[in-house]
Protein backbone atom coordinates (compact mmCIF):
# COMPACT_ATOMS: atom_id res chain seq x y z
CA UNK A 1 0.00 0.00 0.00
CA UNK A 2 2.75 2.12 0.52
CA UNK A 3 2.77 3.82 -3.29
CA UNK A 4 -0.92 5.56 -2.34
CA UNK A 5 1.42 7.78 -0.23
CA UNK A 6 3.49 8.24 -3.02
CA UNK A 7 -0.20 9.04 -4.86
CA UNK A 8 -1.53 11.20 -1.84
CA UNK A 9 1.04 13.73 -2.35
CA UNK A 10 1.38 13.72 -5.93
CA UNK A 11 -2.21 14.00 -6.42
CA UNK A 12 -2.44 17.12 -3.70
CA UNK A 13 0.39 18.72 -5.79
CA UNK A 14 -1.63 18.19 -9.35
CA UNK A 15 -5.46 18.99 -7.81
CA UNK A 16 -4.06 22.03 -5.81
CA UNK A 17 -1.92 24.69 -7.70
CA UNK A 18 -2.33 27.55 -5.46
CA UNK A 19 1.33 29.07 -4.03
CA UNK A 20 -0.42 28.50 -0.24
CA UNK A 21 -1.16 24.77 -0.94
CA UNK A 22 2.44 24.39 -2.20
CA UNK A 23 3.48 25.67 1.19
CA UNK A 24 1.65 23.56 2.78
CA UNK A 25 2.88 20.22 1.55
CA UNK A 26 6.01 21.31 1.81
CA UNK A 27 5.86 22.00 5.66
CA UNK A 28 4.13 18.89 5.65
CA UNK A 29 6.74 16.80 4.90
CA UNK A 30 7.76 15.44 8.04
CA UNK A 31 4.35 14.26 8.57
CA UNK A 32 3.91 12.02 5.78
CA UNK A 33 7.28 10.90 6.33
CA UNK A 34 6.14 9.32 9.48
CA UNK A 35 2.65 8.60 8.40
CA UNK A 36 4.93 6.11 5.91
CA UNK A 37 7.24 5.02 8.18
CA UNK A 38 4.80 3.57 10.56
CA UNK A 39 2.44 2.30 8.59
CA UNK A 40 5.01 0.17 6.75
CA UNK A 41 6.41 -1.03 10.25
CA UNK A 42 2.32 -2.53 10.65
CA UNK A 43 1.55 0.06 13.14
CA UNK A 44 -1.95 0.52 11.17
CA UNK A 45 -3.06 2.44 14.42
CA UNK A 46 -0.73 4.63 14.91
CA UNK A 47 -0.85 5.53 10.93
CA UNK A 48 -4.57 6.15 11.86
CA UNK A 49 -3.61 8.62 14.66
CA UNK A 50 -1.16 10.55 12.50
CA UNK A 51 -3.75 10.64 10.47
CA UNK A 52 -6.68 12.25 12.68
CA UNK A 53 -4.10 15.14 13.09
CA UNK A 54 -4.00 15.84 9.71
CA UNK A 55 -6.49 19.51 9.98
CA UNK A 56 -5.35 21.12 6.18
CA UNK A 57 -8.91 20.95 3.85
CA UNK A 58 -6.66 20.33 1.19
CA UNK A 59 -5.74 16.89 2.28
CA UNK A 60 -8.57 15.31 3.90
CA UNK A 61 -10.16 13.34 0.96
CA UNK A 62 -7.28 11.38 0.88
CA UNK A 63 -6.60 11.27 4.64
CA UNK A 64 -10.14 9.63 4.55
CA UNK A 65 -9.26 7.45 1.59
CA UNK A 66 -5.84 6.32 3.88
CA UNK A 67 -7.74 6.16 6.74
CA UNK A 68 -10.29 3.61 5.46
CA UNK A 69 -6.79 1.56 4.24
CA UNK A 70 -5.81 1.55 7.58
CA UNK A 71 -9.41 0.23 9.76
CA UNK A 72 -9.86 -2.51 6.75
CA UNK A 73 -5.73 -3.39 7.97
CA UNK A 74 -7.26 -3.36 11.51
CA UNK A 75 -10.05 -5.16 10.20
CA UNK A 76 -12.90 -2.56 11.73
CA UNK A 77 -14.64 -2.87 7.92
CA UNK A 78 -17.33 -0.53 9.36
CA UNK A 79 -15.52 2.08 10.18
CA UNK A 80 -13.35 1.42 6.95
CA UNK A 81 -16.82 1.75 4.73
CA UNK A 82 -17.49 5.46 6.34
CA UNK A 83 -13.89 6.41 5.45
CA UNK A 84 -13.94 5.45 2.12
CA UNK A 85 -17.49 6.95 1.57
CA UNK A 86 -16.07 10.72 3.24
CA UNK A 87 -13.44 10.16 0.96
CA UNK A 88 -15.71 9.77 -2.02
CA UNK A 89 -17.83 12.21 -1.29
CA UNK A 90 -14.79 14.96 -0.72
CA UNK A 91 -13.68 14.23 -4.39
CA UNK A 92 -10.92 11.30 -3.80
CA UNK A 93 -10.21 9.54 -6.69
CA UNK A 94 -7.62 6.81 -5.89
CA UNK A 95 -7.72 3.77 -8.63
CA UNK A 96 -7.96 1.17 -6.27
CA UNK A 97 -11.09 2.91 -3.57
CA UNK A 98 -13.77 1.00 -5.15
CA UNK A 99 -11.69 -2.54 -5.14
CA UNK A 100 -11.32 -1.33 -1.11
CA UNK A 101 -14.28 0.03 -0.30
CA UNK A 102 -15.56 -3.75 -2.16
CA UNK A 103 -13.11 -5.89 0.21
CA UNK A 104 -14.60 -3.77 3.50
CA UNK A 105 -18.57 -4.43 2.50
CA UNK A 106 -17.87 -8.18 1.54
CA UNK A 107 -15.67 -8.85 4.80
CA UNK A 108 -18.89 -7.29 6.44
CA UNK A 109 -20.95 -9.76 4.39
CA UNK A 110 -22.93 -6.89 2.87
CA UNK A 111 -23.24 -8.32 -0.53
CA UNK A 112 -25.49 -5.73 -2.10
CA UNK A 113 -23.08 -2.84 -1.89
CA UNK A 114 -20.11 -5.03 -1.99
CA UNK A 115 -21.26 -6.04 -5.66
CA UNK A 116 -21.72 -2.17 -6.50
CA UNK A 117 -18.49 -1.33 -5.45
CA UNK A 118 -16.41 -4.57 -7.37
CA UNK A 119 -18.59 -3.08 -10.65
CA UNK A 120 -17.57 0.05 -10.34
CA UNK A 121 -13.77 -1.48 -9.82
CA UNK A 122 -13.69 -3.31 -13.15
CA UNK A 123 -15.65 -0.12 -14.48
CA UNK A 124 -12.24 1.88 -13.41
CA UNK A 125 -10.16 -0.91 -14.87
CA UNK A 126 -8.73 -1.85 -11.32
CA UNK A 127 -7.93 -5.70 -10.53
CA UNK A 128 -10.67 -6.41 -13.20
CA UNK A 129 -10.46 -10.16 -13.03
CA UNK A 130 -10.02 -10.29 -9.21
CA UNK A 131 -13.12 -7.84 -9.07
CA UNK A 132 -15.14 -10.63 -11.37
CA UNK A 133 -14.07 -13.30 -9.04
CA UNK A 134 -15.79 -11.75 -5.95
CA UNK A 135 -18.98 -11.03 -7.75
CA UNK A 136 -18.93 -14.40 -9.13
CA UNK A 137 -18.86 -15.68 -5.63
CA UNK A 138 -21.31 -13.44 -3.97
CA UNK A 139 -23.75 -14.51 -6.58
CA UNK A 140 -23.16 -17.97 -6.10
CA UNK A 141 -23.75 -17.78 -2.06
CA UNK A 142 -26.51 -16.35 -3.11
CA UNK A 143 -27.44 -18.94 -5.24
CA UNK A 144 -27.24 -16.71 -8.36
CA UNK A 145 -25.83 -19.58 -9.99
CA UNK A 146 -26.12 -18.49 -13.94
CA UNK A 147 -25.19 -14.79 -13.02
CA UNK A 148 -22.17 -16.62 -11.15
CA UNK A 149 -20.99 -17.69 -14.02
CA UNK A 150 -20.99 -15.71 -16.46
CA UNK A 151 -19.13 -13.16 -14.06
CA UNK A 152 -16.73 -16.06 -13.10
CA UNK A 153 -15.98 -16.76 -17.45
CA UNK A 154 -14.91 -13.25 -17.75
CA UNK A 155 -12.10 -13.92 -15.86
CA UNK A 156 -11.07 -17.06 -18.29
CA UNK A 157 -10.88 -13.91 -21.13
CA UNK A 158 -8.33 -11.74 -19.34
CA UNK A 159 -5.18 -12.17 -20.92
CA UNK A 160 -2.72 -11.64 -17.98
CA UNK A 161 -4.15 -14.27 -15.34
CA UNK A 162 -2.39 -16.23 -12.95
CA UNK A 163 -2.55 -19.77 -12.91
CA UNK A 164 -4.10 -19.35 -9.02
CA UNK A 165 -6.93 -17.20 -10.18
CA UNK A 166 -7.72 -19.40 -13.22
CA UNK A 167 -7.60 -22.30 -11.02
CA UNK A 168 -10.03 -20.79 -8.77
CA UNK A 169 -12.69 -19.66 -11.43
CA UNK A 170 -12.68 -23.01 -12.73
CA UNK A 171 -13.69 -24.63 -9.59
CA UNK A 172 -16.07 -21.96 -8.65
CA UNK A 173 -17.72 -22.26 -11.96
CA UNK A 174 -17.51 -26.11 -11.20
CA UNK A 175 -19.30 -25.29 -8.45
CA UNK A 176 -21.96 -22.86 -10.01
CA UNK A 177 -23.04 -25.54 -12.47
CA UNK A 178 -23.48 -28.30 -9.83
CA UNK A 179 -25.71 -25.64 -7.64
CA UNK A 180 -28.02 -25.03 -10.42
CA UNK A 181 -28.49 -28.83 -11.34
CA UNK A 182 -29.01 -29.52 -7.69
CA UNK A 183 -31.17 -26.30 -7.31
CA UNK A 184 -33.39 -27.56 -10.51
CA UNK A 185 -33.36 -31.61 -10.18
CA UNK A 186 -34.14 -32.97 -6.18
CA UNK A 187 -33.61 -36.74 -7.55
CA UNK A 188 -30.36 -38.36 -9.09
CA UNK A 189 -31.47 -39.44 -12.68
CA UNK A 190 -29.19 -40.83 -15.44
CA UNK A 191 -29.79 -37.55 -16.94
CA UNK A 192 -28.89 -35.34 -13.73
CA UNK A 193 -25.61 -37.75 -13.75
CA UNK A 194 -24.77 -37.36 -17.25
CA UNK A 195 -25.03 -33.38 -16.91
CA UNK A 196 -22.33 -33.75 -13.68
CA UNK A 197 -19.89 -35.71 -16.14
CA UNK A 198 -20.34 -33.37 -18.80
CA UNK A 199 -20.24 -29.87 -17.18
CA UNK A 200 -19.11 -30.18 -13.65
CA UNK A 201 -16.27 -32.51 -13.47
CA UNK A 202 -14.85 -31.14 -16.87
CA UNK A 203 -14.59 -27.74 -14.74
CA UNK A 204 -12.60 -29.44 -11.52
CA UNK A 205 -10.48 -31.08 -14.38
CA UNK A 206 -9.43 -27.66 -15.69
CA UNK A 207 -8.75 -26.44 -12.32
CA UNK A 208 -6.25 -29.20 -11.56
CA UNK A 209 -4.32 -28.77 -14.63
CA UNK A 210 -3.50 -25.33 -13.74
CA UNK A 211 -2.46 -26.24 -10.33
CA UNK A 212 -1.88 -30.03 -8.57
CA UNK A 213 0.39 -29.04 -5.33
CA UNK A 214 -1.35 -26.12 -3.67
CA UNK A 215 -4.11 -26.10 -0.92
CA UNK A 216 -6.81 -25.38 -3.64
CA UNK A 217 -6.00 -28.60 -5.36
CA UNK A 218 -6.35 -30.36 -2.69
CA UNK A 219 -9.63 -29.36 -1.82
CA UNK A 220 -11.06 -29.97 -5.69
CA UNK A 221 -9.41 -33.77 -5.41
CA UNK A 222 -11.52 -33.76 -2.30
CA UNK A 223 -14.14 -32.07 -4.03
CA UNK A 224 -14.43 -34.31 -7.17
CA UNK A 225 -13.88 -37.92 -4.87
CA UNK A 226 -17.13 -36.49 -2.91
CA UNK A 227 -19.44 -35.55 -6.25
CA UNK A 228 -18.59 -38.85 -7.80
CA UNK A 229 -19.50 -41.20 -4.85
CA UNK A 230 -23.05 -38.57 -4.49
CA UNK A 231 -23.89 -39.31 -8.18
CA UNK A 232 -22.71 -43.02 -8.43
CA UNK A 233 -20.36 -41.64 -11.06
CA UNK A 234 -17.60 -43.95 -11.79
CA UNK A 235 -13.98 -42.37 -12.08
CA UNK A 236 -11.94 -42.25 -15.44
CA UNK A 237 -9.04 -44.81 -13.35
CA UNK A 238 -7.29 -47.12 -13.92
CA UNK A 239 -7.95 -50.74 -12.21
CA UNK A 240 -5.93 -49.94 -9.61
CA UNK A 241 -7.21 -46.72 -8.67
CA UNK A 242 -5.00 -44.33 -10.23
CA UNK A 243 -7.04 -41.76 -12.53
CA UNK A 244 -6.37 -41.46 -16.02
CA UNK A 245 -4.40 -38.39 -17.40
CA UNK A 246 -5.82 -35.09 -17.73
CA UNK A 247 -4.24 -34.43 -20.87
CA UNK A 248 -3.99 -37.63 -23.40
CA UNK A 249 -2.26 -35.71 -25.92
CA UNK A 250 1.06 -33.13 -25.76
CA UNK A 251 1.65 -30.67 -28.52
CA UNK A 252 4.52 -28.23 -27.82
CA UNK A 253 7.60 -25.84 -29.63
CA UNK A 254 10.22 -24.22 -27.63
CA UNK A 255 12.74 -21.88 -28.24
CA UNK A 256 15.74 -22.20 -25.82
CA UNK A 257 18.37 -19.61 -26.00
CA UNK A 258 21.64 -20.17 -23.94
CA UNK A 259 25.37 -18.76 -22.83
CA UNK A 260 27.73 -21.31 -22.39
CA UNK A 261 31.05 -20.56 -20.90
CA UNK A 262 32.72 -23.34 -21.47
CA UNK A 263 31.41 -25.40 -24.91
CA UNK A 264 32.06 -29.45 -24.12
CA UNK A 265 33.87 -31.04 -27.63
CA UNK A 266 32.18 -34.53 -27.05
CA UNK A 267 28.71 -34.90 -26.42
CA UNK A 268 29.40 -38.34 -25.46
CA UNK A 269 29.96 -38.93 -21.80
CA UNK A 270 32.98 -41.01 -22.85
CA UNK A 271 35.33 -38.68 -23.69
CA UNK A 272 34.30 -35.25 -22.80
CA UNK A 273 37.00 -32.62 -22.99
CA UNK A 274 36.09 -28.71 -23.03
CA UNK A 275 36.99 -26.60 -25.56
CA UNK A 276 37.90 -23.42 -23.21
CA UNK A 277 35.42 -21.40 -25.76
CA UNK A 278 32.34 -19.62 -24.58
CA UNK A 279 29.26 -19.25 -27.19
CA UNK A 280 25.84 -18.39 -27.25
CA UNK A 281 23.34 -21.57 -28.28
CA UNK A 282 20.14 -21.62 -29.78
CA UNK A 283 18.17 -25.07 -29.23
CA UNK A 284 14.58 -25.26 -30.67
CA UNK A 285 12.34 -28.35 -29.92
CA UNK A 286 9.22 -29.46 -31.52
CA UNK A 287 7.54 -32.41 -29.40
CA UNK A 288 4.26 -34.27 -29.86
CA UNK A 289 2.71 -37.96 -27.67
CA UNK A 290 -0.09 -39.17 -27.52
CA UNK A 291 -1.94 -41.97 -24.91
CA UNK A 292 -4.03 -45.02 -25.64
CA UNK A 293 -5.42 -46.96 -22.55
CA UNK A 294 -6.47 -50.36 -23.15
CA UNK A 295 -8.75 -51.99 -20.67
CA UNK A 296 -7.92 -49.21 -17.99
CA UNK A 297 -4.61 -51.52 -17.12
CA UNK A 298 -2.28 -50.58 -20.46
CA UNK A 299 -0.98 -47.23 -22.00
CA UNK A 300 0.62 -47.12 -25.31
CA UNK A 301 2.46 -43.57 -25.94
CA UNK A 302 4.41 -43.26 -29.12
CA UNK A 303 6.15 -39.60 -29.09
CA UNK A 304 8.50 -37.87 -31.41
CA UNK A 305 10.59 -35.06 -30.41
CA UNK A 306 12.80 -32.88 -33.30
CA UNK A 307 16.01 -30.87 -31.50
CA UNK A 308 18.00 -28.65 -33.37
CA UNK A 309 20.71 -27.23 -31.84
CA UNK A 310 22.84 -23.97 -33.12
CA UNK A 311 26.32 -22.33 -31.94
CA UNK A 312 26.72 -18.57 -32.21
CA UNK A 313 30.10 -18.84 -32.18
CA UNK A 314 30.79 -19.42 -35.84
CA UNK A 315 34.83 -18.42 -35.35
CA UNK A 316 35.67 -22.05 -33.82
CA UNK A 317 35.22 -25.50 -35.19
CA UNK A 318 35.21 -27.23 -32.29
CA UNK A 319 32.36 -25.02 -30.90
CA UNK A 320 29.97 -25.27 -34.04
CA UNK A 321 31.10 -28.84 -34.85
CA UNK A 322 28.76 -29.41 -31.97
CA UNK A 323 25.64 -28.21 -33.76
CA UNK A 324 23.35 -31.18 -34.07
CA UNK A 325 19.74 -31.95 -35.55
CA UNK A 326 18.21 -34.94 -33.43
CA UNK A 327 15.21 -37.01 -34.62
CA UNK A 328 13.74 -39.34 -31.67
CA UNK A 329 10.87 -41.59 -32.36
CA UNK A 330 9.64 -43.13 -29.08
CA UNK A 331 7.11 -45.52 -27.49
CA UNK A 332 6.04 -45.68 -23.79
CA UNK A 333 4.09 -49.03 -22.73
CA UNK A 334 2.98 -48.38 -19.15
CA UNK A 335 0.99 -51.27 -17.21
CA UNK A 336 -0.72 -50.15 -13.80
CA UNK A 337 -0.87 -52.64 -11.13
CA UNK A 338 -0.89 -53.02 -7.70
CA UNK A 339 1.70 -53.17 -4.93
CA UNK A 340 1.74 -53.30 -1.20
CA UNK A 341 -1.75 -52.42 -1.35
CA UNK A 342 -0.93 -49.21 -3.75
CA UNK A 343 -1.42 -48.04 -7.19
CA UNK A 344 1.84 -49.10 -8.73
CA UNK A 345 2.81 -49.14 -12.44
CA UNK A 346 5.43 -50.89 -14.60
CA UNK A 347 7.21 -49.05 -17.69
CA UNK A 348 9.07 -50.29 -20.59
CA UNK A 349 10.52 -47.12 -22.61
CA UNK A 350 11.91 -47.38 -26.35
CA UNK A 351 13.68 -44.17 -27.91
CA UNK A 352 15.93 -44.24 -31.26
CA UNK A 353 17.93 -41.43 -31.67
CA UNK A 354 19.16 -40.55 -35.34
CA UNK A 355 21.98 -37.72 -35.17
CA UNK A 356 23.39 -35.19 -37.49
CA UNK A 357 26.19 -33.34 -37.00
CA UNK A 358 28.60 -30.61 -38.61
CA UNK A 359 31.36 -33.03 -39.10
CA UNK A 360 33.04 -30.31 -41.73
CA UNK A 361 35.21 -27.87 -40.93
CA UNK A 362 33.13 -24.61 -42.55
CA UNK A 363 30.66 -22.77 -40.43
CA UNK A 364 28.31 -22.95 -43.31
CA UNK A 365 28.91 -26.99 -44.47
CA UNK A 366 25.40 -29.11 -44.50
CA UNK A 367 25.39 -31.87 -41.28
CA UNK A 368 26.30 -35.13 -41.38
CA UNK A 369 24.97 -38.60 -39.78
CA UNK A 370 26.83 -38.58 -36.47
CA UNK A 371 25.50 -41.63 -34.86
CA UNK A 372 21.99 -43.22 -34.10
CA UNK A 373 21.40 -44.65 -30.24
CA UNK A 374 18.85 -47.02 -29.01
CA UNK A 375 17.72 -47.12 -25.39
CA UNK A 376 15.93 -49.09 -23.32
CA UNK A 377 14.64 -49.02 -20.40
CA UNK A 378 11.86 -50.69 -17.32
CA UNK A 379 11.39 -49.65 -14.64
CA UNK A 380 8.84 -50.25 -11.93
CA UNK A 381 7.53 -47.50 -9.68
CA UNK A 382 5.63 -47.71 -6.49
CA UNK A 383 4.24 -45.96 -3.48
CA UNK A 384 5.82 -48.27 -0.74
CA UNK A 385 5.06 -44.95 1.97
CA UNK A 386 2.10 -43.05 1.58
CA UNK A 387 3.48 -39.45 0.46
CA UNK A 388 6.61 -40.88 -1.34
CA UNK A 389 6.94 -42.61 -4.86
CA UNK A 390 9.80 -44.63 -5.09
CA UNK A 391 11.02 -45.94 -9.03
CA UNK A 392 13.89 -48.91 -9.48
CA UNK A 393 15.01 -48.45 -13.66
CA UNK A 394 17.20 -50.35 -15.44
CA UNK A 395 18.73 -48.44 -18.59
CA UNK A 396 20.07 -49.93 -21.30
CA UNK A 397 22.06 -47.48 -24.35
CA UNK A 398 23.91 -48.13 -27.54
CA UNK A 399 24.78 -45.85 -29.69
CA UNK A 400 26.48 -46.74 -33.53
CA UNK A 401 29.02 -43.79 -34.83
CA UNK A 402 30.59 -44.48 -38.49
CA UNK A 403 33.51 -44.05 -36.73
CA UNK A 404 33.32 -47.29 -35.01
CA UNK A 405 36.18 -46.39 -32.12
CA UNK A 406 33.14 -43.70 -31.05
CA UNK A 407 30.74 -46.51 -30.44
CA UNK A 408 29.54 -47.37 -27.01
CA UNK A 409 27.30 -49.56 -24.87
CA UNK A 410 25.98 -48.25 -21.62
CA UNK A 411 23.99 -50.19 -18.79
CA UNK A 412 23.14 -48.43 -15.51
CA UNK A 413 21.06 -49.32 -13.16
CA UNK A 414 18.23 -46.25 -11.14
CA UNK A 415 17.06 -45.65 -8.02
CA UNK A 416 14.57 -42.48 -7.68
CA UNK A 417 13.00 -41.71 -4.14
CA UNK A 418 10.01 -38.69 -4.19
CA UNK A 419 9.07 -37.12 -1.46
CA UNK A 420 5.84 -34.69 -1.18
CA UNK A 421 5.00 -32.07 1.29
CA UNK A 422 1.82 -31.29 2.58
CA UNK A 423 3.35 -27.67 2.09
CA UNK A 424 3.76 -28.31 -1.93
CA UNK A 425 7.06 -28.85 -1.72
CA UNK A 426 8.60 -31.84 -3.27
CA UNK A 427 11.62 -33.81 -2.99
CA UNK A 428 13.68 -36.30 -5.74
CA UNK A 429 16.73 -38.11 -4.83
CA UNK A 430 18.38 -40.03 -7.63
CA UNK A 431 21.17 -42.57 -7.42
CA UNK A 432 22.68 -44.67 -9.99
CA UNK A 433 24.93 -47.05 -11.48
CA UNK A 434 26.10 -47.05 -15.56
CA UNK A 435 29.10 -49.23 -16.78
CA UNK A 436 30.57 -47.72 -20.54
CA UNK A 437 31.53 -50.49 -22.35
CA UNK A 438 33.34 -48.44 -25.24
CA UNK A 439 34.86 -50.06 -28.58
CA UNK A 440 37.74 -48.04 -27.94
CA UNK A 441 38.32 -49.94 -24.63
CA UNK A 442 40.13 -46.72 -23.30
CA UNK A 443 37.02 -44.52 -22.79
CA UNK A 444 35.08 -47.68 -20.96
CA UNK A 445 34.14 -46.25 -16.92
CA UNK A 446 32.02 -47.22 -14.77
CA UNK A 447 30.13 -44.28 -13.13
CA UNK A 448 28.30 -43.53 -10.22
CA UNK A 449 25.65 -41.05 -10.20
CA UNK A 450 24.03 -38.96 -7.35
CA UNK A 451 21.43 -36.07 -6.92
CA UNK A 452 19.49 -33.85 -4.57
CA UNK A 453 16.23 -32.06 -6.03
CA UNK A 454 14.03 -29.78 -4.16
CA UNK A 455 10.77 -28.14 -6.37
CA UNK A 456 9.17 -24.98 -4.47
CA UNK A 457 5.74 -24.14 -6.25
CA UNK A 458 5.34 -20.17 -6.35
CA UNK A 459 8.08 -18.88 -4.24
CA UNK A 460 10.98 -17.20 -6.16
CA UNK A 461 9.34 -14.35 -7.58
CA UNK A 462 6.49 -16.00 -7.79
CA UNK A 463 7.99 -18.87 -9.91
CA UNK A 464 7.97 -22.44 -9.23
CA UNK A 465 11.45 -23.11 -8.25
CA UNK A 466 13.82 -26.23 -8.41
CA UNK A 467 17.04 -26.44 -7.16
CA UNK A 468 19.70 -29.02 -6.86
CA UNK A 469 22.59 -30.77 -6.80
CA UNK A 470 24.26 -33.17 -9.20
CA UNK A 471 27.50 -35.37 -8.23
CA UNK A 472 28.72 -38.08 -10.97
CA UNK A 473 31.99 -39.95 -10.20
CA UNK A 474 33.88 -41.51 -13.12
CA UNK A 475 36.44 -44.48 -13.12
CA UNK A 476 37.42 -44.86 -16.08
CA UNK A 477 39.40 -48.23 -15.94
CA UNK A 478 41.86 -48.22 -18.57
CA UNK A 479 43.00 -44.94 -18.11
CA UNK A 480 43.14 -44.23 -14.10
CA UNK A 481 46.33 -43.93 -13.77
CA UNK A 482 46.15 -40.87 -16.27
CA UNK A 483 43.02 -39.89 -15.35
CA UNK A 484 42.45 -41.22 -11.87
CA UNK A 485 38.45 -41.33 -10.74
CA UNK A 486 37.22 -38.33 -12.25
CA UNK A 487 34.36 -36.26 -9.84
CA UNK A 488 31.85 -33.88 -11.75
CA UNK A 489 29.69 -31.27 -9.41
CA UNK A 490 26.34 -29.91 -10.69
CA UNK A 491 24.63 -27.29 -9.12
CA UNK A 492 21.62 -26.19 -10.53
CA UNK A 493 18.06 -23.64 -10.54
CA UNK A 494 15.17 -23.49 -12.51
CA UNK A 495 12.51 -21.02 -12.32
CA UNK A 496 9.36 -21.89 -13.97
CA UNK A 497 6.15 -20.42 -14.72
CA UNK A 498 2.73 -21.20 -16.67
CA UNK A 499 0.65 -18.30 -18.30
CA UNK A 500 -2.78 -19.03 -19.88
CA UNK A 501 -2.12 -22.20 -19.68
CA UNK A 502 -0.19 -22.43 -22.65
CA UNK A 503 2.73 -20.64 -22.17
CA UNK A 504 5.98 -21.68 -20.05
CA UNK A 505 8.60 -19.18 -19.43
CA UNK A 506 12.08 -20.68 -17.28
CA UNK A 507 14.98 -19.58 -16.40
CA UNK A 508 18.14 -21.29 -15.50
CA UNK A 509 21.45 -21.36 -14.61
CA UNK A 510 23.95 -24.76 -14.07
CA UNK A 511 27.03 -25.09 -12.92
CA UNK A 512 29.51 -28.05 -13.73
CA UNK A 513 33.29 -28.45 -12.38
CA UNK A 514 35.16 -31.68 -13.09
CA UNK A 515 38.01 -32.86 -11.55
CA UNK A 516 40.69 -35.15 -13.05
CA UNK A 517 44.44 -36.37 -12.95
CA UNK A 518 44.96 -35.17 -16.65
CA UNK A 519 44.03 -31.30 -15.66
CA UNK A 520 44.95 -29.94 -18.45
CA UNK A 521 42.70 -32.25 -20.74
CA UNK A 522 39.90 -33.06 -18.75
CA UNK A 523 39.51 -30.95 -15.97
CA UNK A 524 36.98 -28.11 -16.71
CA UNK A 525 34.57 -25.50 -15.07
CA UNK A 526 31.60 -24.95 -16.94
CA UNK A 527 28.28 -22.06 -16.94
CA UNK A 528 25.29 -22.06 -18.34
CA UNK A 529 22.84 -18.97 -18.47
CA UNK A 530 19.03 -19.95 -20.45
CA UNK A 531 16.32 -18.67 -20.80
CA UNK A 532 13.40 -20.77 -22.78
CA UNK A 533 9.95 -19.54 -23.65
CA UNK A 534 7.43 -22.49 -24.80
CA UNK A 535 3.95 -23.16 -26.14
CA UNK A 536 1.36 -26.00 -25.39
CA UNK A 537 -0.97 -26.51 -27.87
CA UNK A 538 -2.35 -28.84 -25.59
Amino acid sequence: MNKYFVYFILLSLTIYSSTQAVFALSDSDKVFAQILYTFNSGDYQGALNKLNAIESKEFKPLAHYWKGICNSKLQKYDQAVNEYKTALELGATPLDIYYELGQAYYSMLDYKHAKESFKQSVLKRFKVSESFYYLGYMELSEENFEQAIRYTKQILEKEKVNSELNQAAYFQIGEAYLGNIEKNNKRITPEVRTTVTQYVLPMYDKALEEKTDNNLANQIYARKENVNQKYGIKRKAFYNGRPFPTKLTELYISEKISYDTNVLLESSDADQKATSKSSGVLNTNAYISTQAIHRSRVVFAPEFLFSHVRHLNRDNYQVYQNDTQAFLPGLKTTLEHRMFDRPASFHIDLVYNHTKRRVDVPADSSMKKYGNTISVSMSEKMEMVAGTNTAFKYFYKQFSAPDDTKSTRDNGLYLTHTIFKKTGQVYFIDLGLNVVDANNVTLSSDQIISRFTVLKPNSLFKFDTLYGLGITAKNMKKMKDTRGTEVTYSPFIILTKTYLNKWNVNFSYSFNKQTSKNKEVYAYNQSIFAAELKYMFF
